[in-house]
């Protein structure tokens, strides 16, 4: 009884991702290509651990990515995220105070 509820269960789920408007999916698709892309820098990384900046970093870097994303689409992210929040990431500081920059 309780495998035939859970199956009828998957099914109208999966009726229902097939009804979602085409953008929708379109979205969603784009965001497993990039969660897909990252998995792949991290996974070629020599690195072992990451630490939280090395993240923040790599996340920076691939959000800037102009073969990603066009430079209008996150001119347009950044207009609505500072809009919806008061504290925004900015680049890592070195202890000096100076932006921590990296040449590769």
């Amino acid at each position: 009884m309780a495998a035939t509820i859970e199956l009828e269960q998957q099914g109208q789920s999966a009726a229902a991702r097939r009804s979602q408007p085409y953008e929708d999916l379109s979205k969603r698709f784009g965001g497993l290509v990039v969660v897909e892309y990252l998995m792949n820098l991290f996974g070629e990384s020599p690195k072992e651990l990451f630490s939280r900046i090395d993240v923040l970093v790599v996340l920076d870097r691939v959000k800037n990515d102009s073969s990603l994303f066009p430079e209008a689409v996150v001119a347009m992210s950044d207009r609505i995220k500072a809009a919806g929040r008061t504290r925004r990431w900015t680049r890592p500081k070195s202890l000096d105070g100076s932006a921590v920059v990296d040449h590769h």
